[in-house]
């Protein structure tokens, strides 16, 4: 069997250490019989740059690659980049479960331990269907303070009076409002010191 190589233009599926794999166009002669197959190949030229052994010509100028030789390179090659892959992939594993600890580490700082500055929670349960909890932190340098609930056009509803200091909570009844989306508000001595909104469901 007689295998002959035509020259042909094809683009470069990748150029690592200058070697190319091409769809190239080969000849396979079975005695006077000629068939035209599409098969996958090295660039002679390119390759003899790298691998010059495995590459030989005849007196006609003709390149050949001997394959077989190619095959334990190709298969090294493989582990190597197998083991690298692995590699990767486990550091992928590690910032994911970095970037969870920092996220569980925001989520906890979302709600700060209760300091000098008043400072309002979101409610719980929300939404809420018979009740709802709205806790607060009111330092004692607090004299007057409440929760105000809004609707959406920014008109007042209704006005929780906040009698306890330090941290705690009052308590909402679905009942008292209609189903929908509200605005509440903690006012400490005239300040507003932060907004949440809050749903009530049927």
């Amino acid at each position: 069997m007689v295998i002959v190589a035509e020259d042909t233009k094809s683009k470069s599926s990748d150029t690592t250490k200058k070697v190319r794999y091409e769809k190239r166009k080969i000849k396979i002669a079975y005695g006077a019989c000629m068939q035209h197959k599409n098969q996958y190949g090295f660039v002679a030229q390119e390759l003899e740059q790298v691998l010059p052994n495995l590459v030989s010509t005849d007196s006609s100028g003709l390149k050949s690659v001997n394959y077989i030789a190619v095959i334990p390179l190709l298969v090294e090659a493989i582990k190597e980049q197998n083991a690298k892959i692995e590699s990767l992939e486990a550091d992928v594993k590690k910032l994911k479960k970095g970037n969870k600890n920092n996220a569980r580490s925001d989520s906890e700082k979302a709600e700060p331990e209760p300091t000098s500055t008043a400072f309002l929670y979101q409610n719980t349960p929300n939404p809420f269907t018979v009740e709802t909890q709205i806790k607060y932190f009111l330092p004692n340098s607090v004299s007057q303070a409440a929760i105000y609930i809004y609707d959406l056009n920014g008109k007042q509803l209704k006005s929780l009076t906040i009698e306890n200091k330090g941290e705690s909570s009052v308590t909402l009844k679905a009942q008292e409002l209609h189903s929908g989306l509200y605005i509440y508000a903690l006012v400490a001595d005239g300040r507003v010191i932060d907004t949440k909104k809050m749903i009530i469901v049927e």
